[in-house]
């Protein structure tokens, strides 16, 4: 942008004093003042504001006749200012309002600011989607360390399993069900699953939870999608790392503050509300890794199709979040 600055300067300098040889160089840096403070002004402000309103073109013709508005006047000041200097004859009837040379001016000046406009914002997004595949590699490898083959695990659950069951059927039946969640979270690092496997991997982390308990633990559970939104395809634990932040996290053995976890679906937009008393040993304010690969699975396959939103009191925890499948 300086570059820019400067090398307009020293052309606009050298036609300055070809046509105005009886000026003054400070008072043709007035000039170079009004242009340059102009041309930063629409490259800063004109010209985003106007590609951030809904309709761009109306917009961005509005911002440029502003402009204009504002150059003119800015121009034909400084153009009052130096007759007042130079015409000894001068009075105030004698003001001549400049347009053409001024508008010659005015569309180069904004043609400049949006040349730098649409370089700057390629510019940024090459360095955005550089910085996303980065932020998304490392993830990936945060994931795979993470974990261990599965087939591997299997293997050796299976195993004890096997030797569980004869003695305690009931207690094989619940390992049975540990091999399963394990499973599912191991086995889908890299596609997407059907909404229908999302929540059933949902009821079997609930499921393992209620184990920890002595009791049957005080959560409203409410989940009512129909079989046609249960067939879409939704990144693997998105639900899952929300609904297993709410348990480890959450109150459920409060009878007078019972946790509420809802999951349906509006049209092909999914809804999920959980809220719940919050453990007063941790406060859930700080970016776990679960919450964590949330944000990031949101905000890069549902840009613009989510909303978010994270109630973190002093004793309630609650998340709302809207997708559109």
């Amino acid at each position: 942008m300086v570059l820019i600055i400067v090398v307009y300067v020293f052309v606009e300098q050298s036609t300055a004093y070809h046509y105005n040889q009886k000026i003054h160089f400070r008072l043709s840096s007035g000039y170079y003042l009004i242009d340059i403070t102009y041309f930063i002004f629409a490259a800063k402000v004109l010209v985003p504001y106007g590609f951030s309103r809904g309709n761009k073109f109306i917009w961005l013709s509005l911002m440029c006749a502003l402009g204009l508005v504002l150059f003119i006047v800015a121009q034909n000041i400084m153009e009052l200012f130096v007759d007042i200097l130079y015409d000894a004859n001068y009075n105030f009837y004698s003001i001549k309002i400049s347009f053409a040379k001024t508008f010659v001016r005015f569309f180069w000046l904004t043609t400049y600011a949006l040349s730098y406009f649409f370089g700057y914002e390629r510019l940024r997004m090459k360095v955005l989607a550089k910085d996303y595949q980065i932020k998304n590699q490392h993830q990936k490898e945060l994931i795979l360390r993470s974990v261990i083959k599965p087939h591997f695990i299997s293997n050796i659950l299976s195993l004890i399993i096997h030797r569980v069951e004869v003695k305690s059927p009931a207690e094989a039946k619940h390992l049975r069900t540990f091999e399963k969640m394990i499973s599912y979270n191991m086995s889908n690092l890299e596609s997407n699953v059907s909404l229908r496997r999302e929540i059933e991997q949902v009821n079997t982390i609930i499921e393992m939870y209620s184990l920890t308990l002595d009791k049957p633990p005080n959560l409203t559970l409410k989940i009512d999608i129909p079989d046609i939104v249960r067939d879409k395809e939704l990144p693997p634990m998105l639900l899952a790392n929300l609904v297993e932040n709410q348990l480890t996290h959450g109150v459920l053995n409060d009878a007078a503050y019972p946790a509420s976890l809802i999951i349906n679906s509006v049209g092909n937009t999914l809804i999920f509300h959980s809220r719940n008393k919050k453990k007063k040993a941790r406060k859930l304010g700080g970016q776990g890794i679960g919450m964590s690969y949330v944000k990031a699975v949101l905000e890069s396959g549902y840009k613009g199709k989510h909303q978010l939103e994270i109630e973190d009191g002093e004793d309630f925890y609650g998340v709302y979040l809207t997708i559109e499948l």
